[in-house]
C-alpha cells in the first residue's frame, strides 16, 4: 500500500466498530464549534461529546474543544494566533426531548504566539475556567446543535495576567453523532 495513513486508518475504524458492536449505548458526537468571545476574536475549530451508561447512568457528558484564532479572526490574516484547550463536563436536560437545556463546565489552556520580542514580557498562556448555559437541539438523533452563553473565571488585561481571554463569549456547535450503540 502506497500510504501507511490509509492503512492504519482504516485499522482503527475497523477496530473501534467490533468495539463499538460490544458496547451498550455509548454516544459519540462530533463536529464543529464556532466560539465569540464579546468584544474581542472569534475562535472556530472542533468539539466532541462523549456519554455512557458508566458516567452517571448517561446524566454526565464529558466533551473536548480544540479552537483556534487562526481558523476564526485570525484567519489569511496577521492577527494574533491564539489557542484553546478544552475539557468539559456537560449536563443535557430532559435529554429524551428535541430541546435540551444544558450546563457546562469547561477547564482548560489557552495560549498565544505573538509573533514578535515587543510582547515578551506579556504572558503567552493562561489556565482556563468558565461555565456556560444554553440549549441543545437534537435534530434527528444524527445531527445535534447546541448554543449558549459563558463567563471565563480566569481572564487579564494584557498588563496583568493573559488578555488573550475575555469574559463573556456565546458558542454554536454543531455535531454528528457517530455511534447509538445498543448491543451485548
Amino acid at each position: 500500500m502506497k500510504n501507511p495513513l490509509l492503512l492504519i486508518l482504516g485499522f482503527a475504524l475497523s477496530s473501534a466498530q467490533i468495539h463499538a458492536q460490544m458496547a451498550k449505548n455509548y454516544n459519540l458526537n462530533a463536529g464543529i464549534r464556532v466560539q465569540k468571545s464579546i468584544g474581542f476574536y472569534c475562535n472556530n475549530g472542533v468539539a466532541a461529546e462523549f456519554s455512557s451508561p458508566h458516567l452517571f447512568n448517561q446524566k454526565l457528558t464529558l466533551g473536548m474543544n480544540l479552537l483556534s484564532s487562526r481558523l476564526g479572526s485570525a484567519f489569511l490574516n496577521h492577527g494574533i494566533a491564539y489557542h484553546e484547550i478544552q475539557i468539559s463536563a456537560l449536563h443535557y436536560f430532559r435529554s429524551a426531548k428535541r430541546i435540551q437545556p444544558l450546563v457546562r463546565l469547561n477547564t482548560g489552556l489557552a495560549f498565544s504566539r505573538y509573533g514578535s520580542s515587543v510582547f515578551r514580557d506579556i504572558p503567552a498562556s493562561s489556565l482556563l475556567l468558565s461555565a456556560e448555559t444554553g440549549v441543545g437541539m437534537d435534530m434527528n438523533k444524527q445531527l445535534k446543535f447546541s448554543f449558549s452563553a459563558g463567563y471565563n473565571a480566569i481572564t487579564g488585561n494584557g498588563t496583568r495576567g493573559f488578555g488573550m481571554v475575555w469574559p463573556i463569549f456565546v458558542q454554536f456547535s454543531a455535531l454528528y453523532r457517530f455511534g447509538i450503540v445498543t448491543g451485548v
